[in-house]
C-alpha cells in the first residue's frame, strides 16, 4: 500500500459519502496536497466541497497529469480505473481508497463502539418486523416505481390492493384519492432531503419502512411512531455478481441501488406470493455507463409531472446495469421459491420479468 499522505498532488475521484469524508480528512492533514475532486456527474462539476473544486475526470487528468488519484466508489472501481488510464494517468498513480487507509486506533475504537450501539438499537427496534412475517401470505401486491410511465389513472385503479410506494411518489397524493399500504425509503441522502415531509407521508400510508442508519436524524416522535418500521440496509460491492437477497428483514435488507429492491425483499418477507411492478421504467434521461462515461437520452421522461425532474444535483447518476442486476436477483429468488413476479409497467426498459398487461389484472 502506497503512503498516500506523502503525495504532493492528491485528487479524489467520487463526491459521495466516502469522498466527502476523505476530503475533510486530507484537509486536516495537509490541505495543500488536495488539488481537487472529480466526478462523472455533470451536476456536481463546477462546484466546491469544503472549498475544494469539483471538476470532470478529464479536466483533473489534464490539469494534474502527475497527480495521485484516489477512487472512492463502492462499485465500478475497475471501470473508473480504466477511465483514468484512458485519460493518460499511469497505473501507479491510481488506487482504490478504503477508510482503513487512514483510520487510527482511536477512530477504530470509536467506530466499534458506534457499531455496537447501532447493533443494539437495531436489535431493539428492528425486532418489531417479526410481527409482519407472512402476515399477507398468499396475497398479491404491487410495487410502484416513480417512472415517467406512471399515471394518476393507473394509481386510482389500485384502491383495495396491497401496494408499496416509495421515494417522491407522495408528491402525486394531492391529485389522487389512492393511498399506498406500505411506503419505502432506503437511501439516507434522499431521506435527509424529504424528512420534513415524513409526517405527511405517515398520515397517508399504513406502514413506513426506512433505513435504521438514518435514525439519528429523525425526531423521537417519528422513531416511536407505530407505523414506522426500521431495517438495516446492508451495503455490499456486488458487481459483477448479483446482490444478495434477504429472507429476514429483522436482520437486514440488501442494497441493490434501487428502493424497488428493498421493497421486493420486504414484500416477500411479508408473505406476498404474487408481485407486480408498476412504474418501474428502469431508464433515465441521464445514466452512468460501466466504463464511467455518461449517456444522455432527452426523449426519456424521468418522472410523472407531479413529481418533477431528476435530482442529479443531490444524488448520484443512476447506474442501470446495477439496478437491472437487482431485478435479476429478485427473479432468481422468486423463481426458486414459487413466487410470481411480473412487470405491469407501461413501456420502459425493464425486461427481466415476464410482462403482463396492467389492464388485464383487474
Amino acid at each position: 500500500m502506497k503512503n498516500k499522505w506523502n503525495q504532493t498532488e492528491i485528487i479524489i475521484f467520487g463526491v459521495g459519502d466516502i469522498g466527502t469524508d476523505l476530503c475533510k480528512r486530507i484537509l486536516e492533514i495537509d490541505a495543500a496536497s488536495l488539488k481537487c475532486l472529480c466526478d462523472n456527474n455533470p451536476e456536481k462539476q463546477g462546484r466546491f466541497l469544503n472549498g475544494v473544486p469539483v471538476v470532470s475526470p478529464a479536466e483533473a487528468a489534464l490539469t494534474y497529469p502527475r497527480g495521485f488519484f484516489l477512487i472512492t466508489l463502492y462499485n465500478h472501481t475497475d471501470e473508473v480505473r480504466k477511465q483514468l488510464l484512458s485519460l493518460g494517468i499511469p497505473e501507479e498513480q491510481i488506487e482504490v481508497f478504503t477508510k482503513e487507509d487512514y483510520i487510527n486506533d482511536t477512530d477504530r475504537k470509536k467506530q466499534e463502539e458506534k457499531k455496537v450501539q447501532y447493533q443494539k438499537w437495531c436489535e431493539e427496534h428492528n425486532s418489531r418486523n417479526i410481527e409482519l412475517k407472512n402476515k399477507y401470505a398468499g396475497k398479491r401486491c404491487f410495487i410502484i416505481g416513480t417512472g415517467g410511465s406512471l399515471t394518476k389513472e393507473d394509481l386510482e385503479r389500485l384502491k383495495g390492493e396491497y401496494t408499496f410506494g416509495c421515494n417522491r411518489l407522495y408528491k402525486m397524493f394531492p391529485e389522487i384519492n389512492w393511498r399506498p399500504t406500505f411506503y419505502c425509503f432506503y437511501d439516507a441522502q434522499r431521506i435527509r432531503m424529504l424528512k420534513e415531509d415524513l409526517p405527511y407521508i405517515l398520515d397517508n400510508c399504513g406502514y413506513l419502512f426506512t433505513s435504521a442508519g438514518i435514525k439519528g436524524e429523525l425526531d423521537e416522535s417519528l422513531i416511536e411512531n407505530a407505523k414506522v418500521y426500521f431495517v438495516h440496509v446492508e451495503k455490499e460491492k456486488y458487481f459483477p455478481k448479483l446482490p444478495q437477497f434477504s429472507e429476514d428483514i429483522t436482520t437486514c435488507v440488501y442494497d441493490g441501488q434501487t428502493v424497488l429492491y428493498m421493497a421486493a425483499q420486504i414484500a416477500i418477507y411479508l408473505g406476498f406470493t404474487e408481485i407486480y411492478y408498476l412504474g418501474a421504467d428502469n431508464h433515465y434521461s441521464v445514466e452512468l455507463n460501466l466504463d464511467g462515461s455518461v449517456r444522455y437520452d432527452s426523449s426519456v421522461k424521468d418522472y410523472p409531472d407531479a413529481i418533477g425532474g431528476m435530482e442529479l444535483a443531490s444524488s448520484v447518476i443512476p447506474q442501470m446495469e446495477l439496478t437491472t442486476m437487482s431485478f435479476e436477483a429478485v427473479k432468481k429468488y422468486a423463481s426458486a421459491h414459487g413466487i410470481k413476479v411480473q412487470n405491469a409497467t407501461r413501456g420502459g426498459c425493464l425486461e427481466v420479468f415476464e410482462r403482463v398487461s396492467y389492464d388485464e389484472l383487474f
